[in-house]
């Protein structure tokens, strides 16, 4: 039986043993059809609409591209601060994920493209940092990348939102929090079997003082410059069958093991 060290060491090792197979510190270069739809799902993004985003330094997100955008959905108006991949990062870090998984260049572009769909569909390729996302007519509180809940108003409302509550949507105390994180849903059970790293000594590395939302918002920005972006590559290797790919590609963790971050859903 292996030990939860070896474990975790696969976990780490395996996502890029494939892209350095080539000799290469990069990953292939994703084919034209990934980066054109990733394209096309960047620059599509409806709460990031043309000349109504201004760049804005955020704590914790220092030297990063983040910006707040005001935008509208009908009668309801919102501001969110948000950290979007381009085009070409986005489907370099979807075949990254696809080639670490994948045994050939056929499963990477299938993949790849149902990643895609999926963000388009979770996100429209928004990582919201914090603020107010509207969807289907409901106002929803985001900070790093998951629906939270705060005091000023409840999730789901109809109602245009005040300037005092869209500021407490981007920074009033987080009371609970949702299930998902975005660019494309991954869950915190995803996170804990597929997502947690470990030191160079193939130990976990404790994450437990560290909420779910934190948890993501640390690994966005860490993963911003490196080859894979690991809770993206949790969410695929837990839903393998949704990217065509064969189950026995990941390995998982052992739910039980210590020092995930903590969870306590809001809804």
């Amino acid at each position: 039986m292996l030990s939860l060290a070896k474990f975790t060491q696969l976990v780490l090792v395996a996502s890029l043993a494939v892209l350095r197979s080539a000799g290469a510190a990069t990953p292939r270069e994703p084919s034209a059809v990934v980066l054109k739809e990733a394209t096309r799902i960047a620059d599509g993004g409806y709460m990031s609409p043309r000349g109504q985003c201004k760049p804005v330094e955020v704590v914790g997100y220092e030297g990063l591209p983040t910006k707040r955008c005001n935008y509208k959905q009908g009668k309801l108006r919102a501001e969110v601060i948000l950290l979007d991949p381009s085009g070409q990062q986005l489907a370099k870090w979807v075949n990254a994920v696809c080639i670490s998984l994948a045994a050939d260049a056929k499963p990477v572009k299938e993949c790849s493209l149902a990643l895609l769909r999926r963000v388009a569909m979770q996100s429209s390729g928004h990582f919201p940092v914090a603020g107010v996302v509207l969807e289907d007519g409901k106002v929803y509180a985001f900070r790093d990348g998951v629906t939270v809940q705060v005091a000023a108003f409840r999730n789901g409302t109809t109602t245009p939102l005040t300037q005092e509550q869209i500021e407490a949507a981007v920074s009033a105390p987080v009371i609970g929090w949702g299930k998902f994180a975005r660019l494309q849903g991954t869950t915190y059970d995803d996170y804990r079997r597929y997502g947690r790293l470990t030191d160079q000594d193939g130990k976990l590395i404790d994450d437990s003082s560290k909420t779910f939302p934190e948890l993501v918002g640390s690994r966005w920005r860490e993963d911003w410059g490196r080859e894979v972006n690991f809770i993206m590559r949790a969410w695929a290797c837990g839903n393998l069958k949704a990217v065509g790919l064969e189950e026995r590609a990941c390995v998982a963790i052992p739910l039980d093991a210590p020092g995930a971050a903590r969870n306590t859903p809001a809804h």
